[in-house]
């Protein structure tokens, strides 16, 4: 990834710091990878979350995008059917887990295994249609407020508009390059993230 550390002081203030992220992101010509990368290491940095993650969809099933810290992996997929991601997904709500311990949306054995004890999670997409989240993660109980849904709203904005970009880029060069991974490796085995 591209080496992205800020010339600028990020301020105190959350919005100012993520006005800071947008112009990062317009200013340089970044992989999409390393935009939603970074998108998610500033989530992190502006909820106080051990960890993150983005996921979209990519050809019929979502996928783990953008991991930070103590998150699900990479090329992850993400089961719409159960916990409390799966239920951002469905219901295209923002939602707040603040002790997976007492929560029952989540699957407590996957989020211990983990080492998450809550979560903040907002739907990316357009309209009523979630085609992926942005999702925090705590070590801690009781670490997201409201707030912080409202930052990795914003965040989510922004990541979407990279995902567009990138999406305008390839298909205005022509077919796209990018080939699908040649091994699973049993990702679809792992724990899923609740």
């Amino acid at each position: 990834m591209k080496n992205l550390a800020l010339k600028t002081q990020f301020s105190p203030n959350p919005m100012a710091e993520i006005a800071a992220i947008s112009s990062v992101l317009s200013s340089q010509q970044l992989e999409r990878s390393d935009a939603l990368n970074f998108i998610v290491e500033r989530a992190c940095s502006l909820t106080g979350a051990s960890g993150g993650a983005l996921a979209l969809q990519e050809q019929g099933e979502i996928v783990c995008l953008a991991s930070s810290g103590q998150a699900p992996p990479l090329n992850s997929r993400l089961r719409p059917e159960s916990g409390i991601s799966g239920e951002c997904l469905r219901t295209g709500r923002s939602l707040l887990c603040e002790d997976t311990h007492t929560d029952a949306r989540v699957d407590r054995e996957v989020c211990d295994a983990l080492g998450i004890r809550a979560t903040a999670v907002v739907p990316l997409g357009t309209g009523t249609q979630a085609t992926g989240l942005l999702e925090v993660f705590a070590r801690e109980p009781h670490v997201f407020r409201n707030d912080h849904i409202g930052i990795l709203r914003t965040l989510g904005e922004i990541a979407m508009e990279q995902v567009h970009e990138a999406d305008d880029k390839s298909s205005s060069s022509g077919p796209s390059e990018r080939k699908p991974p040649q091994h699973d490796f049993g990702v679809k085995d792992q724990p899923q993230h609740k």
